[in-house]
């Protein structure tokens, strides 16, 4: 049961909902400006089909969201109807509340029906709300909305009328899933939850977004496809290339479950502050539905290098390298955190400096001019002392190991020039992160680094505890 306390008590996420719900069934859908009690009220232009002529209805809708109060809507905020419906234009009217509507209320739509040959009058209730969410299309607006109680029940999987294909809720997500000959989709389950997991610590700005669509399972053969769309606002460009989302994804590889899986990923510019705007929208998946049951890769966009290039893509590596370094940043200060841990000093992995030797034959002066650390091109470098060695060795087997992304831990004595035999040398740590660069461009090795410090950040945050 979906819970309308979870929307804010000043209506406009109600609202919102509405509007959703609205253009989720196909219509068009407008903000109209203040109604009575100082709420937007919203128009809805509703086009049924028709073989002889083109029939369209106009609705004022007025939203009364007093879940927070637990009452009903009195009539007095609901305004004179028809003058409103006059004012507007609209031959409907529909009220829309997160309770119900009172007797006196119920009357007056009644009365208005009886009374007028144009005009229809109607109410929604919190009951009919949910009714209207919960369908396979509708589910993932109620995740958004009310992402505590439409998450009660975990997963919601509807029957299509092919028993090997269904159409999936989870986490906010609404995706096709289709085998290739079993007709169980439950074993699936705890796969799809792991992948959306690694779509949802993938490093993303604002208003940028990963949406999967649909997952193909060819149980002859072992492997999975995923479709998976890239949205980034219009006026902005990718910060994500289609390669670098596969390979973030692990494209091409077995992962832990034994199966293969390869990821058939889109990116589209998209208008958040359009009417018709739906993270969701059946553009994303009515063109490619045969594509989602046969597991066929969608068609191919234009050449990603080609869309980068025309948007001057190369001039926001300086935003890349920003979020890098403050991902550094961050990982050294929680290191320096650890009560038993003192930082000397720190230093970031800087490859991107590679480029500046193609353009002078005095390599000295170029590492010079440029502070350069010849050690730090491929790897990343903390000095640091220790008082606890016990808790660091402790830490460090914590820390995610693997072939592209490893560390190494030394511990060096420092010899000052003139020492005597009495003094004791100094004992420091030098912790050395490293990126294998196999196969990567410089981009995409920025943010194989800023990826794998965020993950050892992660760590060393649950570690302290």
């Amino acid at each position: 049961m979906l819970d309308f306390k979870e929307l804010n008590t000043d209506g406009n996420e109600f609202e919102l909902l509405i509007r959703e719900i609205l253009f989720n069934m196909g219509m068009r859908v407008y903000w109209s400006g203040k109604g009575p009690d100082g709420g937007k009220d919203l128009l809805c232009v509703e086009s049924p089909k028709s073989k002889i002529l083109p029939i369209e209805k106009r609705w004022l809708v007025q939203c009364k969201h007093y879940a927070h109060a637990e009452r009903a809507v009195p009539i007095s905020d609901v305004g004179d109807i028809i003058d409103l419906c006059i004012q507007h234009d609209a031959t409907g009217y529909l009220l829309v509340c997160s309770t119900y509507p009172s007797s006196t209320v119920v009357n007056k739509l009644e009365a208005i029906n009886s009374r007028s040959n144009n005009l229809s009058a109607i109410f929604w209730d919190s009951a009919m709300l949910e009714r209207l969410l919960s369908t396979p299309k509708a589910w993932t607006i109620a995740q958004r909305f009310f992402p505590v109680s439409s998450n009660l029940d975990g997963w919601r999987i509807y029957a299509t009328e092919n028993p090997n294909r269904w159409i999936i809720n989870i986490m906010g997500y609404y995706i096709h899933l289709s085998n290739r000959i079993g007709s169980y989709a439950e074993v699936h389950l705890e796969s799809i939850k792991k992948r959306i997991n690694a779509i949802e610590k993938i490093s993303m700005p604002e208003f940028h977004s990963i949406r999967p669509r649909a997952v193909y399972y060819d149980d002859k053969n072992g492997s999975y496809t995923w479709y998976v769309d890239y949205l980034y606002p219009t006026k902005e460009i990718p910060y994500l290339s289609h390669e670098s989302i596969k390979r973030l994804l692990g494209h091409g590889n077995v992962l832990e479950d034994g199966q293969y899986y390869s990821f058939d990923v889109h990116i589209y510019p998209v208008n958040s502050g359009s009417d018709h705007y739906d993270i969701d929208h059946y553009d994303y998946y009515q063109p490619y539905l045969g594509s989602f049951a046969w597991g066929y890769h969608r068609k191919e966009q234009i050449n990603t290098y080609e869309i980068y290039e025309n948007e001057n893509w190369e001039l926001e590596l300086g935003q890349r390298e920003r979020v890098a370094i403050e991902s550094f940043e961050s990982l050294v200060s929680n290191f320096s955190t650890l009560d038993f841990v003192e930082v000397i000093r720190s230093e970031n992995s800087n490859f991107e400096a590679i480029d500046l030797f193609n353009y002078s034959d005095d390599w000295e002066q170029v590492i010079s001019t440029n502070s350069i650390s010849q050690e730090q091109l491929f790897s990343a470098l903390i000095i640091f002392r220790v008082t606890d060695e016990n808790k660091l060795d402790n830490l460090m087997r914590k820390l995610p190991l693997s072939v592209l992304k490893y560390f190494r831990i030394s511990k060096r004595y420092v010899y000052l020039p003139d020492m005597n035999e009495k003094e004791t040398p100094e004992e420091v740590f030098d912790w050395e992160i490293a990126v294998l660069p196999h196969g990567s461009d410089k981009v995409n090795l920025r943010l194989m680094f800023t990826e794998y410090f965020n993950e050892l950040r992660e760590i060393i945050e649950k570690f302290r505890g």
